[in-house]
């Protein structure tokens, strides 16, 4: 349920920045680790867009990977499980560097005449 808090603020995000102008789509980044469903923020999107300058946009969903970083030897790698050895060196001291977060990427306006 927290998607529909989420969606509130990309929708608000957009506006802000379309300063008036229909947008026709926006693009958000979403950690494969976010604890967010992607097919939530869409249902909530469509149903919130109406009467405003996002009507008839879409909501462009990219998955950002799980990578994570070892702290011996610095090899960056995408973890395969939900326990983080380093494929290089075997250490468990990982850092999970990419793949948690939400991120608008893109807002696509369309420039009228």
């Amino acid at each position: 349920m927290h998607e529909l808090s989420i969606i509130r603020s990309i929708i608000d995000i957009a506006l802000r920045h379309a300063e008036g102008r229909r947008v026709t789509a926006v693009e958000v980044g979403v950690g494969r680790w976010s604890n967010i469903e992607p097919s939530c923020l869409d249902f909530y999107f469509q149903g919130m867009i109406a009467e405003t300058s996002l009507e008839g946009a879409s909501l462009r969903i990219l998955e950002v990977p799980l990578r994570a970083e070892c702290a011996e030897c610095e090899t960056q790698f995408e973890p395969e499980d939900m326990v983080f050895y380093c494929p290089a060196c075997g250490s468990r001291l990982t850092e999970v560097i990419s793949g948690k977060e939400l991120r608008v990427k893109a807002i696509e306006v369309a420039y009228e005449d």
